[in-house]
């Protein structure tokens, strides 16, 4: 088996290539590593990875129209997974320069598909967020019962990726499956997610800078059970469909932040937490909490990772791996 992974270097997408690899396929890897402060915890990713011989690495973005003379060797195919993003927004300047978001989450998803094409993939996964859901009064956010309205950067790229994605399915009878991704967390998450932040700040006995409401839900899914839902997609019988990856369960961020400090040794009474003076609450939904079933009724996939269990795994991580503390303090 031959799988192409942009965003090999990302969160999710060098967890995709590490559960390949696993199971014996030849992966072929597209990351710019760019994400500014960031960018070590990328190449860390990738110098792992090609210490395998069935990585091969490729350094392009995916807005890159020299992408496709990159793969232009290659003769086939069999999956193309798009986890490759734009989506960090926290700490940028007033202008938002929206066209990258675009650029990347839009028409980089748009030149993946006709790759995908080109190399006779037998089918397109594409990665999605959450965060085209936007605000709703819905208790649930389920694939068919919520009619997306997107609020954030992110959300609204996502959104037009989606139905960039739905039309070229249609057009080259491609199967193809949108996997609509919830809070990732888990061990070797980057410093741009909460939870890391969240680690981060406890660790090093600073208060806890908030962009948001802190009673805020989420729905977090951990990194494992992430991967299981990617995997699971490969080999179903899909022609085209949109589905959550999530829990099903949320937690407000306050109670996560008090957990994360539970394993840490930090008393609740310890934490501090900082508004900034920059407020995002403004681009989240308030309540987040996914309907799986769509999920483990086509995937065969259930979450076997706990909010409880799982922090623990990511702090002890945290505690053991030296080189991925931060430098910032």
């Amino acid at each position: 088996m031959k799988v192409v992974v942009a965003g090999c270097a990302g969160d999710l997408g060098s967890n995709i290539c590490r559960r390949l690899l696993e199971s014996n396929a030849e992966v072929i890897g597209i990351d710019n590593l760019s994400l500014g402060e960031f960018k070590n915890f990328k190449e860390l990713r990738i110098n792992k990875l090609t210490q395998n011989n069935k990585f091969k690495f490729i350094k392009l973005g995916i807005e890159n129209p020299g992408l496709a003379s990159a793969l232009s060797n290659e003769s086939r195919i069999d999956f193309l997974i798009d986890a490759a993003a734009k989506d960090y927004y926290y700490k940028v300047g007033k202008i938002l320069d929206y066209s990258s978001f675009l650029e990347v989450n839009v028409l980089g998803a748009a030149r993946l598909f006709e790759i995908a094409v080109k190399l006779k993939a037998k089918k397109f996964i594409g990665i999605s967020s959450y965060s085209v859901y936007g605000k709703t009064k819905k208790l649930f956010l389920s694939e068919k019962g919520v009619k997306p309205k997107p609020i954030s950067p992110l959300g609204a790229s996502r959104y037009a990726e989606e139905k960039v994605i739905e039309f070229l399915h249609h057009y080259y009878k491609m199967p193809s499956v949108v996997l609509r991704m919830f809070s990732i967390y888990g061990p070797g998450i980057g410093p741009s997610k909460a939870i890391y932040h969240f680690m981060e700040r406890l660790y090093f006995k600073k208060p806890l800078e908030t962009y948001v409401d802190m009673s805020q839900t989420r729905d977090f899914i951990y990194i494992d059970d992430a991967v299981d839902s990617v995997i699971a997609s490969l080999n179903k019988r899909i022609q085209f469909q949109i589905i959550n990856v999530a829990s099903g369960k949320n937690h407000t961020l306050k109670e996560v932040a008090i957990l994360i400090g539970k394993y840490l040794g930090v008393n609740e009474s310890e934490i501090q937490f900082n508004r900034s003076d920059r407020s995002y609450s403004h681009l989240v939904a308030h309540k987040i909490h996914a309907d799986i079933s769509r999920g483990i009724k086509i995937l065969k996939c259930k979450p076997k990772f706990d909010i409880e269990q799982g922090i623990k795994n990511t702090v002890d991580w945290y505690l053991k791996t030296e080189q991925f503390k931060s430098q910032y303090y």
